[in-house]
């Protein structure tokens, strides 16, 4: 059953997510399960929401931080304050003219 959230906001419902998003959903509950949340991720309001244009499926909270699956490990995925490109923390690439220092107050 939806909750009134959901209805809301439907990325947040996985009876709307492809066959592929769901399989995603249950990998990354499973690894919720097994190796509990990141490190600095806040436990409030904890959902499973979906990227609808671009198909990522991912771990957010009330402080609109982000998790996701990286070779089966749940870890924090940034996006950056100033060029707004996003990645994990050591993979995330910014824009040329972007002069964030990577790692240093990176929102999840």
């Amino acid at each position: 059953m939806s909750s009134l959230l959901d209805l809301i906001d439907p990325d947040r419902d996985v009876s709307r997510f492809t066959s592929y998003q769901q399989n995603l959903a249950i990998r990354l509950q499973l690894a919720i399960n097994k190796q509990g949340l990141p490190e600095g991720f806040s436990k409030t309001g904890v959902h499973i929401r979906r990227e609808k244009l671009s198909g990522m499926v991912y771990v957010s909270n009330k402080e609109e931080q982000m998790c996701m699956l990286n070779n089966d490990k749940l870890e924090m995925y940034y996006r950056c304050p100033k060029c707004k490109n996003e990645g994990f923390k050591n993979t995330i690439r910014h824009s040329s003219r972007c002069d964030f220092i990577v790692g240093v107050g990176l929102e999840g």
